[in-house]
């Protein structure tokens, strides 16, 4: 146990009579910091203080094209900003120079584009660009930029080949930077086929295009199976009266693929009174593909897809692409027109959104697969069920650490959500990926219950009425009770659990009665929406599962912020401690595994104060010369604990009339001096040079408490004649525990 040591400096003055020598008290406090060393030695003349501080609502088809005009500006606003490191653009890396032929009306494109003129620049005085009732025969490659002109456009008894067509096979034709007819439908936009018509095998891009139409069969009619449709930048296609009432019109397109280039925002807003599908695809193969980044946006009042083909074409999203279609007419409201196979593929942190009023007819062999971080919204409004419940045999939906995957039908309690029924059908959990630990199953958005999660890969046997699920290590099939649930249920979303929460670091100051805590180095995994708190528990005692709150358990803090210091007081000192800490998630699968702290709070610093300086002298009584101290003094136990506390040396310093210490007292001495160490009344001994050797002990001194300490004794030598001695006393002091 550390040992504190202390000097005292006694001044002694004989005087004459009654004469007081007085000396103002000093005391000094000693803290000391506790070792595993068997003594400590501190001179107080120079000990310094030792302490240490520690501190939808979804938007109608039925919108007016003033909005619509105000939608499309604001997108191609941020768009234009997103694009602007882009090269994919066409229009970006073009500038006007001797290689365009700039034309100034309808008669002069017609000119340059029987020259064949490869770079077209629509020019002239008006903003308005009237192709009239002329045919426009494209018969090679061009590229067309209309300068951001509008181009009135009137088919006039909406005849074919009017407008711009071509009947050469294998043609690059490039439409850019134009607006075909006006939001108001002042300037007309009335066309059998209104931007463009081929039945020959074609490669059309269109960048930067705006159409607004209110009567023609479709914008765009390309039915060779090999023609294609690119859309690159902004675009946006209306089909639909001025006050967003339905339009005379058809299709959107006739053909077989469409493209969506890289980073292209497009919107499709079609509300037209004929026809049956919003594409019409011809043959087989068929397909729609989102290349990365690209965005579309399309509202239909028809069926999604009529297809003439064996199957409904294949829908392909890249990585970020996103896709939502809407259907608004109950009438016409299936996503796919006829029940045949069709295929889908969304594709990594891509998402696709259908919302349509009848459920999907998928006939043998369809394959819906959704890829890494995708992201699938199923919403069916006339329908329990997203599928048709008689979904073809060999059909497969694969999800393969998708993100995050809606099954939302109307309310009813006759058929499940998902209605993806058939024999050998399989809705499969592919192995999960290094960042999938399972998904969170929960039903009924509005009031959301959490089932049992889906912890493996593995396969769910979808009827129409019940889903059950085959059991796994970490999996079991859904509980009676919980198939009843997704029977009722309205939607079933399948949200993908990432790793769980880690914490990896805990910074820690402990004290002697408290200790702070910190986390300061963590992993969220991607569960930053579902973090709800920091827990921390503190034990007195190692525990197996520190949920529990057992034995050992003192008391929890929580905090809603990472980044907080939690601190724990009236620890006791010298004392073992185990804190666990958590990130908890909600849901709790997502939360991270109690981390264990052990530690121990520091030993209490040993705090006493002594007198610095005493003084004594002589009062004659009973005709001898008494020791009587100059003042009170008191050692003062500043420590929680009790001290033990010692005189262990007494020296000479000055003694000029060699004045001797007695032993003993002698009445037959005449010099010296025979003088007594006192606490309160009580004498503790003599004080001699041989001090050393027989150290006299105080009381041990109980915590926050105080003793005095005095002098007693006499002098023999002669009473008329002043001395003045000089001594040091040695204290020392240590813990008792």
């Amino acid at each position: 146990m550390k040992k504190t040591v202390h000097r005292i400096l006694f001044l002694f003055l004989l005087v004459f009579g009654n004469y007081l020598y007085a000396k103002p008290i000093r005391a000094e406090t000693i803290m000391t910091e506790p070792t595993s060393e068997s003594s400590y030695s501190q001179d107080t003349e120079t000990s310094g203080d030792l302490t240490r501080e520690t501190k939808s609502a979804e938007e109608t088809i039925l919108q007016t094209t003033e909005s619509v005009e105000e939608n499309f500006q604001a997108v191609t606003e941020s768009v234009d900003e997103d694009l602007t490191e882009k090269p994919d653009s066409i229009s970006d890396e073009q500038t006007y120079a001797d290689s365009w032929a700039v034309v100034n009306n309808v008669s002069e494109l017609q000119t340059a584009l029987r020259k064949k003129e490869p770079y077209i620049k629509l020019a002239g005085p008006s903003a308005i660009f009237n192709f009239g009732n002329a045919a426009i025969p494209i018969t090679a490659n061009v590229t067309i930029d209309g300068g951001d002109r509008q181009v009135a456009y009137d088919g006039g008894v909406l005849n074919l080949n009017k407008g711009l067509y071509t009947k050469v096979s294998g043609l690059t034709i490039r439409l850019q930077n134009m607006t075909f007819g006006s939001a108001d439908r002042t300037v007309p936009a009335l066309g059998l086929y209104g931007i463009m018509q081929s039945e020959q095998a074609t490669e059309l891009h269109l960048e930067n295009i705006n159409y607004y139409s209110d009567r023609g069969a479709q914008p765009l009619y390309l039915r060779h199976p090999k023609s294609k449709v690119f859309f690159h930048g902004v675009n946006c296609f209306t089909q639909q009266k001025a006050n967003g009432s339905t339009a005379a019109g058809q299709e959107f397109a006739e053909g077989n693929n469409f493209i969506f280039e890289i980073g292209s925002r497009t919107t499709i807003i079609q509300n037209t009174n004929e026809t049956l599908g919003f594409l019409w695809l011809l043959k087989n193969p068929s397909n729609i593909t989102l290349n990365e980044d690209a965005e579309v946006s399309i509202t239909t009042n028809h069926n999604f897809i009529y297809s003439n083909g064996i199957n409904n074409g294949t829908i392909s999203l890249g990585k970020r692409a996103k896709l939502s279609v809407k259907g608004t007419n109950t009438g016409k409201g299936n996503f796919y027109y006829f029940d045949k196979a069709a295929f889908l593929t969304v594709g990594e942190q891509a998402e696709i959104s259908i919302n349509y009023p009848n459920s999907l007819k998928l006939n043998n062999g369809s394959v819906f697969r959704f890829m890494p971080e995708s992201t699938g919204n199923f919403v069916m409004t006339n329908s329990e069920s997203i599928f048709d419940r008689d979904v073809g045999t060999n059909s497969l939906f694969e999800i393969d650490s998708a993100k995050r995957l809606k099954f939302q039908g109307k309310s009813g309690n006759t058929y499940n959500p998902i209605g993806f029924v058939a024999g050998n059908n399989r809705f499969q959990f592919k192995s999960f990926g290094v960042n999938t630990a399972g998904y969170q199953v929960r039903i009924n958005e509005n009031a959301p219950v959490d089932l049992t999660p889906q912890k493996d890969a593995g396969t769910w046997t979808i009827g129409s009425a019940d889903i059950s699920r085959s059991t796994q290590q970490n999996t079991s099939d859904f509980t009676a009770n919980e198939k009843r649930l997704l029977k009722a249920a309205n939607s079933v979303t399948l949200e993908r659990l990432n790793p769980p929460a880690k914490v990896l670091v805990v910074a820690q100051n402990v004290n002697v009665n408290d200790a702070a805590f910190q986390v300061t180095d963590y992993q969220l995994n991607g569960n930053e929406d579902k973090f709800r708190q920091l827990e921390f528990k503190l034990y007195d005692q190692k525990v197996a599962d520190p949920a529990v709150e057992g034995d050992g358990f003192i008391r929890q803090k929580q905090t809603g912020n990472l980044a907080d210091t939690v601190t724990f007081s009236d620890l006791r000192e010298r004392t073992d401690y185990w804190l666990y800490v958590r990130i908890a998630s909600d849901p709790d699968s997502q939360s991270s595994e109690w981390l264990e702290i052990p530690f121990k709070t520091q030993t209490e610093k040993l705090n006493v104060t002594f007198p610095v300086e005493v003084a004594f002298h002589t009062k004659k009584k009973n005709n001898r010369q008494e020791i009587i101290p100059a003042d009170s003094y008191k050692i003062d136990n500043n420590s929680s604990f009790a001290v033990k506390i010692q005189a262990t040396d007494f020296q000479e310093l000055s003694n000029p009339t060699g004045i001797d210490l007695l032993s003993e007292a002698d009445e037959d001495n005449r010099k010296d001096l025979f003088l007594k160490l006192t606490e309160g009344n009580q004498t503790l001994g003599v004080l001699t040079k041989n001090l050393q050797k027989q150290p006299q002990g105080f009381k041990d001194l109980a915590g926050k408490t105080s003793t005095s300490l005095g002098f007693s004794g006499k002098y023999y030598g002669n009473s008329q004649e002043a001395q003045k001695v000089q001594y040091r006393l040695v204290l020392t002091a240590e813990r008792k525990d």
